[in-house]
C-alpha cells in the first residue's frame, strides 16, 4: 500500500517466514516486481515498480484490529481486518512507485521467456534466496527465476557496487537523478 512517499507492505504464512528466516528487518529495502506489456498484450516482461525503505516492522499476529492501522494511509491496510497467521507482519517506511518505464527497471531479457532475467553481475556472487544451484545462473548477467512468489532476498550489506546500483534503482524510481 502506497500514499504520497510512504508505504506499508503485508506479508503472512510462509512469504513472511521466510524474510524473518533471512533477518529482514529495520534498515532493509524491499523492491517491488510485477509482469508487464505493453499496450497490445505483447512483450510480457518483468520490471521492478516500487520500492519500501523499511522503517519499522510491526507484528499484527493473527487477529489485528482497526488500532493495528498504520498512521498516515486513507484506506485500511488489508493485512489489519480479518484473521490471518500468527506472523502476519506490516513492513512501514518511506517508498514510492514509478511513473516511467526506465529501460534500467526491467529485469526480463528483451526477447526472452518472462523468467528469463537480465542482473546486475554482482547478484550472483551475493546471492539471491531459492536461486542457489548454480545451473539458473548462465553467465553474470543472465538468471532463470523460479517459479514460487516474489520473496527473494540478498545480503549487500558492505557491497559497495550493490548499493550503488541499489542507489541508482532507487533514484528512477523517484524519478530524480541518482547522485
Amino acid at each position: 500500500m502506497f500514499q504520497g512517499n510512504k508505504c506499508a507492505f503485508g506479508q503472512t504464512a510462509a512469504a513472511q517466514s521466510h524474510l524473518a528466516n533471512n533477518g529482514v528487518g529495520v534498515g532493509d529495502v524491499f523492491l517491488f516486481f510485477g509482469l508487464f506489456s505493453d499496450l497490445s498484450g505483447k512483450d510480457r516482461h518483468h520490471r521492478i515498480f516500487g520500492y519500501l525503505q523499511v522503517e519499522e516492522v510491526v507484528h499484527l499476529g493473527a487477529s489485528p484490529t482497526s488500532a493495528d492501522q498504520p498512521r498516515g494511509f486513507e484506506k485500511r491496510h488489508p493485512h489489519t481486518i480479518g484473521e490471518w497467521n500468527p506472523n502476519n507482519t506490516i513492513y512501514l517506511g518511506p517508498g514510492a512507485v514509478t511513473t516511467s518505464s526506465e529501460k534500467s527497471l526491467r529485469l526480463t531479457r528483451i526477447g526472452d521467456r518472462v523468467s528469463l532475467w537480465r542482473v546486475p553481475s554482482w547478484l550472483r556472487k551475493a546471492g539471491l534466496s531459492y536461486h542457489g544451484k548454480q545451473s539458473r545462473w548462465s553467465n553474470d548477467d543472465t538468471l532463470q527465476v523460479v517459479g514460487r512468489g516474489q520473496e527473494f532476498v540478498s545480503d549487500i550489506t558492505g557491497n559497495i557496487e550493490a548499493n550503488v546500483w541499489l542507489d541508482k534503482i532507487l533514484s528512477e524510481i523517484r524519478g530524480v537523478e541518482s547522485v
